[in-house]
């Protein structure tokens, strides 16, 4: 099941509920982000797409 054939994600507890349901084998997360670590992103999806499997990017802002 993808996290887009489903319904619109409004909160993060919904984001999180969908990710528990996908087979995930890692999760890497920068926070907070400025500009400055723009290539730390960049490397790490790099990294992660070498291995098999999908590589999926979320951005989220929060107030």
């Amino acid at each position: 099941m993808m996290m887009n054939d489903q319904a619109t994600i409004k909160t993060k507890h919904e984001l999180i509920r969908s990710l528990y349901k996908q087979r995930v084998t890692q999760i890497e997360v920068i926070e907070p982000y400025d500009q400055s670590r723009a290539d730390d992103v960049t490397k790490m999806a790099k990294a992660m797409s070498y291995r098999s499997g999908r590589v999926t990017v979320i951005l989220l802002r929060t107030t």
